[in-house]
């Protein structure tokens, strides 16, 4: 499963505060940080997984200049198979 959530309302010269933040927030939280790049400038890219349950989770910026965080789970269906369409 994936999920994308756009951080509305904030101002591309606002990023490189905005990734440092998460980057430090998530390393708190004990997070494995893969990749932190970007950081400083309008499009910090930063990627990282949970420990406990190892989901993927990442900072990214998008050609006009809006971040989104996103997040991809290990896919654990309820009765243990996708759904037909999936």
């Amino acid at each position: 499963m994936i999920r994308t959530f756009w951080l509305r309302g904030i101002s591309p010269r606002d990023n490189a505060s905005i990734g440092g933040q998460v980057l430090r927030f998530w390393r708190k939280q004990g997070y494995r940080v893969y990749q932190a790049q970007g950081l400083g400038t309008n499009a910090p890219n930063v990627f990282a997984s949970t420990r406990r349950d190892d989901f993927l989770i990442a900072l990214e910026p998008s050609t006009d200049g809006s971040l989104r965080i996103g997040d991809t789970s290990p896919c654990l269906w309820p009765d243990g198979t996708a759904p037909p369409g999936t």
